[in-house]
């Protein structure tokens, strides 16, 4: 099968009509912003393939635009299968319809949605439930659901019985085509590796015995980890302790410290006291004696200023 166009019309997050043309063979890649479309191309594909037009589930309900709760979703798919050309399109929710033109040989309604399924091997459960997907279903991965294998558990099992169906037809067209000489050759192969009551020999024996030798190497370097794990934790252990040792001891050498500058400090307090009244008092003198040397000072001027009164009277007396 390879998709050819796909087109979509008032279809979740498009309201009018959206196209792709020229879908080549093999991979395809839609680019585009978030919140642009393209998961909603993805689920148009979904829906044309898996979905009956005429389902009233949920799911299907939520496919009209949010702005148009009353709008007609529609899908359209032209591909090919083989030499054959498949034009597929369905509306949904009001006046749903399904088309399938074939070659040009078209049917409608049921007889359509039946045609998609037997060519992607599902069936219609009908009703609110999503219906088994067969072997389209594990390989149809929804965006977010890659990583989760619950989500496989129904698929497998709806696909189980297709798979056996096409296991047993292939073995028989073997057995018609010369299946023994093959059964013969998987025995002889088979012969190499394992004896007729199901025991290892040969290469597989060595292997299993090699991966046994690993597996008890693996489980003693494990142990010797843990142990040195434990090692390393005690070790760290009394790391801690030793450093809070450390700390209390400083702590104390710290403490002591203080007190005996405490008392160093309450010795100098007096020395500090009397040595600030001597300096008050040696002020004082320097200002007594600074105030005595300038009477002196100014006495002696008068002094002066006597001698030198008398001296110019006697030579006024002398003339």
């Amino acid at each position: 099968m390879k998709v050819q166009s796909l087109e979509v019309s008032s279809f979740r997050r498009f309201n009018g009509t959206v196209r792709l043309d020229a879908l080549g063979p093999g991979m395809n890649v839609i680019g585009g912003a978030n919140e642009s479309g393209k998961s909603t191309l993805v689920e148009a594909l979904r829906v044309a393939f898996l979905e009956q037009s005429t389902s009233n589930a949920q799911r299907v309900k939520a496919l009209a635009p949010h702005a148009n709760p009353n709008a007609r979703p529609s899908v359209a798919v032209n591909f090919t299968r083989g030499d054959q050309q498949w034009n597929l399109r369905k509306q949904f929710l009001a006046k749903s319809a399904t088309q399938l033109d074939v070659d040009g040989r078209i049917e409608q309604g049921d007889a359509a949605d039946g045609r998609i399924a037997a060519l992607l091997g599902h069936e219609y459960r009908g009703g609110l439930e999503l219906a088994p997907l067969g072997i389209s279903g594990l390989l149809w991965v929804m965006q977010g659901s890659a990583a989760d294998l619950t989500a496989l558990s129904e698929p497998w099992d709806s696909a189980g019985e297709i798979i056996r169906e096409a296991v047993t037809q292939l073995a028989g067209q073997v057995a018609a085509e010369g299946g023994d000489e093959m059964l013969r050759r998987i025995d002889q192969l088979s012969g190499a590796f394992w004896t007729t009551g199901g025991k290892a020999r040969g290469d597989l024996a060595t292997t299993q015995q090699a991966l046994a030798t690993a597996t008890q190497t693996t489980a003693a370097f494990v142990n010797q980890l843990r142990a040195l794990e434990q090692d390393q934790s005690a070790l760290s252990e009394a790391l801690g302790r030793e450093r809070a040792g450390e700390d209390d001891a400083a702590i104390s050498d710290a403490d002591g410290n203080i007190v005996r500058l405490d008392g160093i400090l309450n010795d100098i307090a007096p020395k500090q006291s009397l040595l600030h009244q001597q300096e008050q008092r040696q002020s004082g003198s320097r200002r007594e004696h600074s105030l005595l040397l300038q009477q002196i000072s100014a006495e002696l001027d008068q002094l002066n200023q006597r001698a030198e009164l008398k001296e110019r009277l006697k030579q006024t007396l002398a003339l």
